[in-house]
Parts: structure tokens; sequence; C-alpha cells
């Protein structure tokens, strides 16, 4: 059990101090941080600029052609022709992903299956309750 601070009666600010009531002295002046150390200001964490190293655009040669790509991209599009060329780490990177995708297209199209299916009955309900009132 907490036993209550005294609260203590300021003369200067006219009011009790005491808790969320500090004195004004101590108060943060205006202008001055109250984490005068903290993160400066533009200062980037690690997945911004992971993010910003990745979305850059280099060039790459494509069949001969030259064409301005996304890091990541290339990084993709480098691992899968890897994986294709029978290396077994590429292939080992790539498996999990490809089931992940697979599995949330079929997600997604058991949910348009079932809302078409829901939409098919709305419809004739609607058709026909319209027919009903011509």
């Amino acid at each position: 059990m907490k036993i209550p601070r005294k609260q203590v009666e300021n003369e200067d600010a006219g009011y009790t101090i005491g808790y969320c009531k500090p004195p004004v002295h101590t108060r943060f002046q205006p202008g001055q941080s109250g984490n005068p150390r903290g993160r400066k200001k533009g200062h980037k964490n690690l997945n911004t600029l992971l993010r910003q190293g990745l979305n850059q655009s280099i060039t790459v040669s494509v069949g001969g052609k030259k064409r301005s790509m996304p890091k990541y991209a290339v990084i993709i599009t480098t691992l899968i022709n890897k994986a294709v060329q029978g290396e077994a780490k590429a292939v080992q990177i790539l498996l999990p992903y490809i089931l992940k995708m697979e599995q949330a297209e079929a997600k997604l199209a058991q949910g348009i299956q079932a809302l078409s299916a829901n939409d098919k009955e709305i419809l004739k309900e609607y058709v026909s309750r319209n027919n009903k009132q011509s």
C-alpha cells in the first residue's frame, strides 16, 4: 500500500504541489527537450536504412538489354535463377516462400468463391423483390 506524499502548498504558483503537479521551477522549460540525449532528428533505424537500400534502383543487363530495377527485385531474380539452375541452398530458401504464397492464394480463392455464392443469393432476393413490386 502506497502512502500518499505530503502535498506542499506552493505560494508562488497558488496551487498545491503533489502528484502530477510539479513545482514551476522543475518543469521543462520551453524549447528544452525532456530527453536531451535522445535520438537525433533525422536519425534512421535499421528497418528504414534496409528499406531505402533495397529500393535503390540499379542498372542490370537482362537478355542483352539494360534495365533499371530495384535491388530487391535483382536479389529475388538472382535467387530464382540459381534455384532453377539447381543450387540446393537457393531452393531451400525459396521453398517456404513458395508454400506461403500458394497457401495465401488458395485462401484468397476460397474467400472469393464464398463471397460470390453469397452475392448470388443477395442478387436473387433483390430481383425477386423487384419483380413482386412491378
